[in-house]
């Protein structure tokens, strides 16, 4: 109730604001890449690349802010989402179903670095959440 009535005055904005808080139109990475998954995956496309436009001249260059993947197969959001949901039940298990008494804090800071690693659209200074959160651990 309270954040549906903060949110009432912008109403005419939640289209922007959406498209801000989830960035799908952007691409999978940004131009300043964030050393996740994701940039290893532009890296090894990369690499496939110039491996193919040697045996043939007539393929496709890319620009390399932009990552557009060529050899490799475009990855969709929920792609994206469902390896973070992958990967998340493994801590969420050893949370709930654990033996020995897990940290909050520490919990937190391994659901935001799987955040960075997997998610979609992800800027470099994201890694700093995660790492807060270790230091307070």
């Amino acid at each position: 109730m309270v954040f549906s009535l903060s949110f009432a005055r912008f109403y005419a904005h939640i289209p922007q604001i959406l498209s801000r808080l989830f960035p799908f139109q952007r691409g999978l990475t940004h131009d300043f890449w964030a050393p996740n998954f994701w940039a290893f995956y532009c890296f090894l496309n990369r690499s496939l690349e110039t491996l193919f436009r040697k045996f043939n001249r007539n393929f496709t260059y890319s620009k390399i802010e932009e990552c557009q993947l060529s050899v490799l197969p475009e990855i969709a959001p929920f792609i994206t989402i469902a390896l973070i949901i992958g990967v998340s039940s493994f801590i969420w298990r050893k949370m709930l179903f654990g033996r020995k008494k897990v940290n909050f804090i520490e919990f937190c800071g391994l659901q935001a670095l799987v955040f960075f690693i997997f998610g979609f659209h992800v800027h470099e200074k994201a890694i700093l959440i995660p790492l807060t959160l270790f230091q307070l651990s």
